[in-house]
């Protein structure tokens, strides 16, 4: 571990490599026990978490066609990263097109392709990179600002904590090399990198066959947190400039075989990704193969359970609109939850005789959502979902 240069000096006491799925002794952090979690099914519902929903019809014109991608709002903007091509497009409040930020190409400013973007929370900058090793800055309005080469291609995050810092955790290697900075800040004024944690790969068991790529990042609460490879701890780095752990994810000393829940090898610790979390609860990727599925811990009461998969999808019972919810392609935030709805997987749903067999909670924002879906073409942009934590 280095001391942080431009962030205050701040010399980070972490232990960066903690292979034991066991918590450390006299901890007291929480701790979830993730083998009875997979024994413990219940069904979680959205009303639980979400306070209410907004939806933002996009305008459709030539210069804003839009197909798969992921949408982020901030301020009275929204963000839309298109997929194929890429390209991040502006829309205001009220979903008419403002601008794109650059375009698709190899000159100053251009992006080849890329894998991830965010906007920094007061609305100034936006930051793609992921696909050829370089980050791009960009201010809100457009402008390009500067680039930085990186060492990989993809970013297990890609966030920015605050207007002064996009944190990268760096977590692919395709060389083990000793002292691999994994967790790094870029300066918005000039995009250097400090490294905030370092992974001494010559600790790790030669063989591990966990891809340092899946590490978990994401932002809740004004911190970003994080899980390192084989490790058993949830971190949350702050504006504070520390790294400090949150609670240890207990998945036994060594995962177990396919007899029991897991299908995986028995020399290696259970997968467990946290994905995002809401005041009262942190959900987490669990598991593989037949064997994967999303666990719900509730923070107040530490109780930690298995969310049923329904129809191919997990995710909290959408008792609030009644279309099938889950995680995928989903950007979270702190306090939203925002995805595209596609015109025609809606008009699918609306004209199945799955409506009928809905438990809402009310009617509302099923007919607000239908009402929208039949004012729309297929072939229109998709509508903006927004999802406001409780």
């Amino acid at each position: 571990m280095k001391k942080l240069s431009r962030l205050g000096g701040i010399s980070l006491g972490l232990s960066v490599i903690l292979m034991s799925c066991s918590a450390p002794a006299g901890t007291d952090l929480p701790v979830i026990d993730v083998i009875s979690a997979f024994k413990n099914e219940k069904q979680l519902k959205m009303s639980e978490i979400i306070d209410h929903i907004e939806y933002i019809k996009l305008e459709t014109t030539p210069d804003c066609l839009i197909g798969n991608g992921q949408v982020l709002k901030v301020g009275n903007s929204i963000y839309v990263k298109n997929f194929n091509p890429a390209k991040i497009l502006v829309f205001d409040n009220q979903g008419k097109f403002q601008r794109q930020i650059s375009r698709q190409g190899k000159g100053p400013g251009e992006y080849v392709n890329f894998a991830y973007f965010d906007v920094s929370p007061d609305n100034r900058y936006v930051a793609v990179g992921g696909f050829d090793n370089t980050i791009n800055l960009y201010s809100t309005e457009g402008q390009f600002i500067t680039s930085e080469q990186t060492n990989v291609q993809f970013f297990s995050g890609f966030l920015f904590l605050n207007r002064n810092y996009l944190i990268t955790y760096e977590a692919m290697l395709d060389i083990p090399m000793k002292g691999y900075p994994i967790l790094l800040a870029r300066n918005s004024n000039d995009f250097k990198a400090d490294t905030l944690l370092r992974m001494d790969w010559e600790t790790q068991q030669s063989d591990m066959v966990l891809p340092m790529k899946y590490s978990p990042c994401y932002l809740f609460n004004g911190r970003i947190n994080f899980m390192e490879p084989a490790n058993d701890t949830l971190y949350q780095f702050g504006n504070d400039h520390k790294i400090s752990p949150r609670l240890i994810i207990n998945c036994g000393d060594r995962a177990v075989t396919r007899e029991k829940t897991f299908i995986t090898s028995d020399t290696y610790p259970i997968p467990v990704y946290p994905i995002c979390e809401t005041s009262d609860y942190l959900f987490m990727n669990a598991g593989m193969g037949e064997n994967f599925g999303v666990l719900a811990y509730n923070k107040k009461t530490g109780e930690t359970f298995r969310l049923p998969q329904t129809n191919n999808t997990y995710g909290p019972e959408n008792d609030l609109e009644g279309i099938d919810f889950s995680f995928n392609r989903l950007k979270t935030g702190n306090q939203t939850w925002t995805s595209l709805l596609q015109v025609s997987e809606l008009k699918s749903f609306f004209n199945s005789e799955k409506p009928d067999h809905l438990n809402l909670k009310t009617q509302e924002n099923f007919n607000e959502l239908k009402k929208l879906t039949g004012q729309s073409d297929v072939n229109d942009n998709p509508i903006v979902r927004i999802l406001y934590l409780k």
